[in-house]
């Protein structure tokens, strides 16, 4: 009896996971974790043992995320787990700190293993993390933005973990410099503008204000202000002028549910965590444009602001913790161009609009 249910239970178990090869999501976007639903992956161009994990990895997460009622299975098994309560739950999509705080784990684009110093790029082409293959990756960006070096600026968006390490388990410590700082290093020295702004984010935060949720991975609206003003001063000082930080006020919201609690299967109590502010601008509250209009048969979408103090068009294209910085270039700017740096770079012949600027963002972890 055993046996007949064991195998009748394995064959249903068979057949559901058969059946969502053939499901597709048909959702874009997973709200609860800020990211794109992804893609069935490439298959690989060449027969080697990187390229086919690459592959298998990637179709684990297809899987993953187009797996039928993936949303609502997640919202109901959340409901039996506690939040924050014991180093038990963590994984390797999700890392519980010290005071509840939830990082990512680093099944994302390792990055603890980056951030503990594990990895880091090198000087050869022999390595997975090589130095020139990522600086000629930069490079090609670069050339399909079609900006000149003096018209175009990377945008590095520190981790979380970078910001505030202090509430990591333990037993992860940090390294003493970023991964990526040879990199940052050889772009710059080659004429790239290029701003990693974790060096002003730590001492913003002195403030004691949160500069990042405490159950999401990304910046709040306090950081991504934080990095804008101090990124427009250092590349357009000319016009910081208009930049009065008296203009700016925060009104503290409600504690905001992050996207690490769908990720590690928390439970979001709602306690008062003081971690989401909306910004105001002169007392006007500062939100993404309502008459942001798309261009045809693209995921580019437009903003004008004819009152804007800098009468320039921009192109910000970056990852989701550019959705927190968008306002702020709207204010600022009187034409933004925006997209997903995923779209931008699946997008072979990327639509030939001309700006004044382009700023590339993108997270620490990815970069």
């Amino acid at each position: 009896m055993n046996r007949k249910f064991c195998m009748s239970l394995l064959i249903c178990l068979c057949i559901i996971a058969t059946s969502a090869l053939f499901y597709c999501n048909k959702e874009t976007v997973i709200k609860t974790e800020n990211r794109y639903v992804t893609k069935f992956p490439s298959l690989p161009q060449k027969i080697s043992t990187s390229e086919i994990q690459k592959f298998f990895a990637g179709l684990s997460m297809f899987f993953n995320d187009n797996f039928p009622g993936r949303a609502q299975i997640i919202e109901k098994t959340a409901s039996f787990f506690p939040f924050a309560v014991s180093p038990a739950a963590s994984s390797p999509h999700s890392i519980l700190g010290k005071d509840s705080w939830l990082f990512l784990g680093n099944s994302y684009n390792s990055t603890i293993d980056k951030l503990t110093g594990k990895f880091r790029y090198y000087n050869t082409n022999n390595k997975k993390f090589s130095l020139e293959n990522r600086f000629s990756y930069y490079q090609s960006i670069a050339q399909k933005t079609g900006a000149g070096k003096d018209a175009l600026f990377f945008l590095v968006a520190p981790n979380k973990t970078s910001i505030y390490p202090e509430y990591l388990p333990k037993t992860i410590i940090p390294a003493s410099q970023p991964f990526h700082i040879q990199l940052l290093q050889k772009m710059q020295e080659t004429g790239y503008k290029i701003y990693y702004p974790r060096h002003d984010l730590v001492q913003a935060k002195q403030n004691g204000k949160l500069l990042y949720y405490v159950t999401d991975s990304h910046w709040n609206n306090l950081g991504a202000y934080t990095a804008f003003i101090k990124f427009m001063n250092k590349f357009f000082p000319q016009y910081s002028d208009w930049l009065n930080e008296a203009d700016f006020t925060f009104k503290l919201l409600p504690a905001f549910q992050g996207d690490i609690v769908a990720i590690g299967n928390y439970t979001f109590t709602g306690q008062n965590l003081q971690d989401n502010y909306q910004t105001f601008y002169k007392g006007k509250k500062l939100s993404a444009s309502p008459d942001m209009v798309h261009l045809h048969e693209t995921q580019i979408s437009i903003a004008e602001n004819p009152d804007a103090p800098i009468q320039k068009s921009v192109w910000l294209i970056g990852d989701s913790f550019s959705g927190a910085l968008q306002p702020l270039f709207q204010l600022a700017f009187s034409k933004v161009y925006f997209c997903h740096s995923s779209y931008f770079e699946e997008t072979p012949a990327f639509p030939s609009v001309q700006a004044d600027f382009v700023v590339f963002e993108r997270v620490e972890r990815n970069f």
